[in-house]
């Protein structure tokens, strides 16, 4: 990821005012981000399927709140958004310094431990959650540096995919060379491809 295009160019409002939905992976997840939006009083913007786009920049830095999954979410936190986890898969809610981990481990996606609230109790979490002094970029900072994937990645990954009940018994780089990852890896790098972008599904 080209982290000199995916760079903050204006910082959020200390209210949220701006929402972004992310994804074409929209589902039934689209009627409930409208829903929230309108009981938050947020404007809200979808990027993704017939308003699809070749580069999101602009939009993520029009919003206050981005909702989105996997890469999407990662380009979110490059531009110091707010961003919320959820998509058709359910939501994680906002991604912080105290979840930020655990939300790595699972692509940031609601694959593993997701769940899926009513339009009034998403429009109470996009408010009370909220935090304009938030910067995770630092973290997309680290994981883009030199070496990373081929330590925390291959460390992270058969974890990840333990947590979602399937047999590896390996680790490093050799995991993915063991038949339960190979099996798995659509699902677990699915999340990761960009979701806004035209042809995707």
């Amino acid at each position: 990821m080209d982290l000199d295009q995916f760079a903050e160019r204006a910082p959020v409002g200390e209210r949220p005012a701006r929402a972004l939905f992310l994804s074409n992976k929209q589902g039934a997840a689209r009627q409930l981000i409208e829903e929230a939006c309108r009981l938050a009083g947020l404007e809200l913007r979808v990027v993704g399927g017939a308003t699809a786009v070749d580069d999101p920049v602009e939009a993520l830095n029009w919003a206050d709140v981005v909702f989105s999954i996997g890469r999407g979410v990662i380009e979110a936190m490059a531009c110091n958004r707010n961003v919320f986890v959820l998509d058709l898969y359910g939501a994680k809610g906002y991604v912080n310094h105290e979840n930020v981990e655990r939300m790595r481990m699972d692509s940031y996606s609601g694959l593993l431990d997701s769940s899926w609230p009513d339009a009034e109790t998403l429009a109470a979490q996009l408010l009370a959650g909220y935090d304009p002094a938030l910067r995770m970029r630092s973290y997309v900072e680290a994981e883009h540096a030199p070496g990373w994937w081929s330590t925390s990645t291959w460390t992270s990954l058969p974890q990840s995919l333990v947590a979602r009940g399937l047999p590896v018994a390996r680790v490093g780089p050799s995991a993915a060379r063991s038949p339960p990852v190979a099996q798995a890896m659509p699902l677990a790098t699915s999340a990761w491809e960009g979701p806004w972008r035209p042809g995707r599904s």
